[in-house]
């Protein structure tokens, strides 16, 4: 018989035992079967209790030696499968290829299977299309013939190609009755009728940075300017004024009356403007900064999704407690609730601020000039859409909040402006 003592002892030891297995299986990464709900653990106030199965599928590779089979038959002209394919495309996770063929018939696919041979572990699976692949890409040579011809007339074409399932997809900025008609007129007597399918779709855009020289300039990017130093500060926004003048709003305490701004770097091919107005006022903290360069109503974005600048709200409009958003080359995305409106002090230029809007977020040094909007999603457009708020100038870390010069303080500033 055990003792007290040896029982203690027995018992400890296999706490010992299952607190180590237990151990191991939590650090376990996800490709095991086993896992714990952590959120399940904490509700538990626990290390660990709860055990599930892991029902996740990790992506396998034992499909592309089948998939290297398929491609091998169809580089001989000959070949049973070359007659028949469409295209082939994949599940990793299960292992299985979809194989898209222009027939139904059994022997067929039973002949292509003893013919790639697949192992016991892929999984082949038959999908019924309208072409073969040879055919396919054949009109898809004669489609891209036409796309400057459709792009002349007005059809943004982000994409052009081949689908999984054997047929050809045009993705589209914009569609409309017109956009559809255009597509159809052109393509009619080159590629046979239903086989083109259209959808909207993103254009492709270089991955810029705020940092990088971009043009045509728009809202949000890094810009250098002089007063008494060089400075990097933010861009605000393109507009034009009531004379149909170009132009950009900057950090009114980065710059001074008639010195060259750049984008980015200071160099006399960056130049791409001049100050017309910094007069320090009480309204806004801005300079005007007609444009020797193109620009266009937008602000930066790191998607190929166009936010398009659409109106403007002033100061009078803008409610408490609602959330607004913006951009600063060094912070990037901006966003907090509106929580005071009234007179702010400009420690710099030693004066009182009129109307301007204070929320809840830590902008930094570079940030100043920075836009200040709302943005919604217009699925018609497709498109972000942007209403102009103001520029950002402030910041008061302690207190952790941050101040922009609404559009109505701005064209007091500066005279009337068109966002858009």
């Amino acid at each position: 018989m055990l003792t007290n003592k040896k029982k203690i002892l027995g018992i400890f030891a296999v706490a010992l035992f299952l607190m180590s297995t237990i151990s191991v299986y939590a650090n376990q990464d996800t490709k095991s079967d086993i896992w714990f709900d952590e959120m399940d653990v904490k509700a538990r106030g626990t290390n660990i209790l709860w055990w599930v199965e892991d029902k996740k599928l990790e992506p396998q590779d034992e499909w592309r030696n089948t998939a290297d089979k398929i491609l091998a038959e169809l580089e001989d002209n000959t070949s049973l499968l070359s007659t028949v394919y469409g295209n082939m495309y994949v599940n990793p996770r299960t292992n299985t290829l979809y194989l898209v063929l222009t027939t139904d018939e059994p022997d067929i696919k039973n002949a292509i299977l003893s013919m790639v041979s697949p192992s016991k572990d892929v999984t082949i699976e038959f999908r019924k299309g309208p072409a073969t692949y040879k055919e396919l890409d054949e009109w898809y040579e004669k489609g891209n013939k036409l796309l400057p011809s459709l792009r002349e007339k007005g059809v943004e074409i982000g994409f052009w190609g081949i689908t999984e399932n054997a047929t050809l997809l045009m993705e589209v900025v914009t569609i409309n009755p017109y956009i559809i008609e255009t597509i159809e007129n052109e393509i009619e007597n080159v590629i046979p009728k239903g086989l083109v399918s259209i959808r909207l779709g993103g254009m492709a855009e270089p991955a810029w940075s705020r940092s990088d020289r971009i043009r045509p300039v728009l809202g949000a990017l890094k810009v250098t300017s002089y007063d008494d130093q060089w400075w990097y500060s933010t861009l605000g926004f393109y507009a034009t004024n009531d004379e149909n003048v170009e132009g950009v709003l900057v950090s009114g305490h980065a710059t001074d009356l008639n010195e060259e701004v750049y984008q980015v770097a200071i160099d006399n091919n960056n130049i791409i403007g001049t100050t017309a107005d910094d007069d320090e006022g009480a309204y806004a903290d801005v300079a005007w900064v007609p444009l020797d360069v193109a620009g266009v109503p937008k602000v930066f974005n790191l998607t190929s999704l166009q936010h398009v600048v659409t109106g403007e709200k002033w100061y009078t409009s803008m409610i408490l407690g609602e959330t607004i958003e913006g951009q600063g080359y060094v912070s990037g995305s901006i966003s907090g609730d509106i929580t005071q409106k009234g007179t702010t002090y400009h420690d710099e230029w030693d004066q009182d601020m009129y109307g301007q809007v204070r929320y809840d977020d830590v902008i930094v040094d570079g940030d100043s000039g920075g836009p200040v909007y709302i943005e919604s999603w217009n699925q018609g457009n497709y498109r972000y859409e942007v209403t102009a708020y103001g520029v950002n100038w402030g910041v008061n870390s302690v207190w952790g909040w941050s101040v922009f010069s609404p559009v109505n303080g701005i064209e007091i500033q500066v005279g009337s402006l068109d966002f858009t």
